[in-house]
C-alpha cells in the first residue's frame, strides 16, 4: 500500500507556510527526490546487468557460429582434395589391407596397438590400463633389440618394424627418439626443393626413414578418405598437398 503520509505532511507545510515550514517541505520532497534517484539508478544498473548478459550470450553464439563455420570450411577443403586428387583416389584400393590375415596374432595387436596411438597420441601403454597390451609392446621391444644387437631369441621382422615405426613407437632409451612429424615434414620439404619431387628413393628391404616416412602418410591418407580413424589430420594432409606430394607411391 502507498504511504502518503509524506505527502500529506508536505501539503500541511505549503497550505500553512513558515519559514520553518518551508525548509521542512524542501527536505522532504528532497528526500522523495532522492529515492527516485536511487530508484532510478538501481534500474540503470539492472538493465546494465542485463545487456551485458545478452553481450555475453551474443559473444557464445559468436564462438559456435564461427566453429560451425570452421567444420563447413573442413568439409570444403575435404571436398577440394578429393576433386584435386582424383586420379590419385582411384589408385587407393584395399588390396594391400584385404591381404591382411584377420586371424593373425601379431596383427590383431598391432591394430589394437594403432588404436591406442589414435586414442592417446603416444604407444606407452601402461600395464594397468591394458596388460595383455602392455605385455605385447614390451616383447616387440625385446624382439627390436635382439634384432638390432644379433642376440639370441626373436628377431622381429623388418616389415613389423616398419609397421611399429609408423605409429612412432619409442623402441628404448639406447636408440633414437622418433622425430616428430613437423620434423620428417621438413626434411621431405627439403627433399623436395632439392630434387623437385616429393618421392625419396624407397628401398624396400632398406628403406631410409624418410622414404618410410611419406609411405606411412600415403597409408594414414587412404584411411582419411575413407572416413576411419587415421594418424594424420586434415590440416597435416593440405600441408603435404601444399608442396606437391602424391598419394600414390610405392609400397613397403
Amino acid at each position: 500500500m502507498t504511504d502518503f503520509s509524506n505527502k500529506r505532511k508536505a501539503d500541511d507545510f505549503i497550505e500553512d507556510p513558515t519559514d520553518g515550514g518551508r525548509v521542512t517541505a524542501f527536505e522532504l520532497l528532497s528526500n522523495i527526490l532522492d529515492e527516485h534517484i536511487k530508484s532510478s539508478n538501481e534500474h540503470i544498473k539492472s538493465s546494465d546487468e542485463r545487456i551485458e548478459r545478452l553481450e555475453e550470450e551474443n559473444l557464445d553464439m559468436r564462438k559456435e557460429i564461427i566453429a560451425l563455420t570452421q567444420k563447413v570450411d573442413d568439409c570444403s577443403k575435404m571436398d577440394t582434395f578429393g576433386e584435386g586428387h582424383k586420379q590419385d583416389d582411384e589408385d587407393i584400393s584395399d588390396d594391400e589391407e584385404s591381404v591382411i590375415d584377420d586371424t593373425d596374432p601379431w596383427e590383431i595387436m598391432f591394430r589394437l596397438l594403432r588404436d591406442y596411438r589414435i586414442t592417446n597420441d603416444h604407444c606407452k601403454v601402461s600395464s594397468s590400463e591394458n596388460p595383455k597390451l602392455y605385455n605385447w609392446v614390451k616383447n616387440q621391444k625385446n624382439s627390436y633389440n635382439n634384432a638390432k644387437t644379433r642376440k639370441a631369441g626373436t628377431h622381429l621382422k623388418p616389415e613389423r618394424i616398419i609397421k611399429l615405426d609408423s605409429l612412432g613407437i619409442s623402441w628404448g632409451q639406447k636408440y633414437p627418439t622418433p622425430a616428430s612429424w613437423d620434423e620428417m615434414f621438413n626434411q621431405l620439404q627439403k627433399y623436395q626443393e632439392r630434387m623437385g619431387n616429393c618421392n625419396p628413393p624407397c628401398n624396400a628391404t632398406n628403406p631410409t626413414p624418410l622414404a618410410k616416412w611419406v609411405y606411412y602418410q600415403r597409408k594414414e591418407y587412404k584411411h582419411f578418405k575413407r572416413g576411419r580413424d587415421s594418424l594424420i589430420t586434415l590440416d597435416q594432409i593440405g600441408t603435404l598437398q601444399g608442396i606437391g606430394l602424391s598419394w600414390k607411391g610405392p609400397k613397403l
